[in-house]
């Protein structure tokens, strides 16, 4: 029983800290959001995070502060950017352009 409560305020932890972000690609000087794309958030060379925004571009990333490199992808092509998550809850926007 104590090992359950234990991992799950582990658990509610980590999602009070995540912070999170709204991509937006932009291509040929147009800005678009990047709804349901595969997402990859590193740290130097080590993958920290995966997943996918939803229908309005919205990902929530749960790692610690610092600066990451986020990789997204859609159907236009590839694109890549700088976030600094710093555990507030103000959503973030991120334009990302897309080659």
């Amino acid at each position: 029983m104590t090992t359950r409560v234990f991992v799950l305020c582990i658990v509610l932890v980590s999602y009070t800290y995540a912070d999170q972000f709204q991509l937006k690609g932009q291509r040929n000087d147009q800005t678009y959001l990047l709804e349901f794309v595969p997402v990859t958030v590193k740290q130097g060379n080590t993958v920290v995070f995966q997943g996918r925004t939803d229908g309005l571009g919205r990902i929530t990333i749960p790692v610690a502060t610092g600066t990451y490199a986020l990789q997204a992808q859609d159907y236009h092509g590839n694109g890549s950017a700088t976030i600094v998550p710093d555990g507030g809850s103000a959503l973030k926007v991120v334009v990302v352009p897309i080659q």
